[in-house]
This record gives structure tokens, sequence and C-alpha cells, in this order.
């Protein structure tokens, strides 16, 4: 425990275990937010992530967070349906995209993902989520993928 520990709030103390006490008591979305992306020890990260109830400050996780388990999890939190197909287009980590492609509804964009996604996991799991009938026909028509089809 180092000498400012005294000063500082609880969620700011250099124990990690100090600090996961501290979030059950915390309730500033925008300290949450900043804890569940950047702490350095990711249970208190994933603990400040389920305490967020604000989904712009889930956003900002999702947005900032260097760790892929906890961007998957606040991914799956996420009910923007636009910011959830960036994420399925866009995000570098595969854990992150499937996550996202849970939540997805977007029939057209599960398509595309079946159809053209270099990951093969991931087309075959767009196109399990696929529950268009015209859209599953030309799928099952146009894919030259058996995994997919």
């Amino acid at each position: 425990m180092g000498l400012l520990d005294k000063f500082r709030p609880k969620w700011q103390h250099s124990d990690w275990q100090v600090r996961l006490e501290a979030i059950a008591q915390l309730e500033d979305q925008a300290t949450l937010a900043r804890l569940a992306a950047k702490d350095a020890e990711q249970r208190v990260r994933l603990a400040s992530l389920d305490r967020l109830t604000d989904q712009a400050a889930v956003q900002q996780v999702v947005d900032s967070a260097s760790d892929p388990l906890v961007r998957s999890r606040a991914v799956g939190r996420i009910t923007d349906q636009e910011k959830i197909a960036t994420v399925v287009r866009t995000d570098p980590e595969r854990m992150v995209r499937q996550a996202a492609l849970e939540q997805c509804t977007d029939q057209q964009l599960l398509y595309t993902i079946a159809t053209s996604d270099p990951d093969m996991p991931l087309r075959k799991a767009a196109a399990q989520r696929m529950s268009d009938p015209p859209m599953l026909a030309r799928l099952f028509e146009q894919s030259t993928d058996w995994e997919v089809r």
C-alpha cells in the first residue's frame, strides 16, 4: 500500500482487490467506463463493465479498451444495430466481432458477412444467424462455401 492510497478514492487504490471492492459502491458512469477500459487488472475491468448502465459509456469501452475479452463483453451489451454493424465489419479481433455478430439482426449484413468475410468461422456464424427465407435461399444458391451452405 502506497502512502498516497490513504488520500485517494478507493477505486484509485494501488491494490486491485481494494479497487474491486470500491466498484460495488461506484455509480459514476464515466469513472466506471474508464476503469473498464484502462484498469491494469482484468477483474477490475470486468466488474466495472458489469456496473455500467449507460449505452454511451458501454460504447466508450468498446471503442477504447485494449482487452478483447472486455470489448467482446461490452459489445454484448450494445443495443444500437448501427454500432454493432460497425464492430462486426471493422474490429480487428475475432472474439469481438463474434460477440457483435451474436447481437446482429441486420439480415443484409449477415448475408454480406456469410458470403464475403475472410474469416470462415464468422462466415459460418453469420449464415447460422440468418432468418430471412429469400436471403437464405440466395445464400444457398450463390455460396460456393459448403460450410456456409
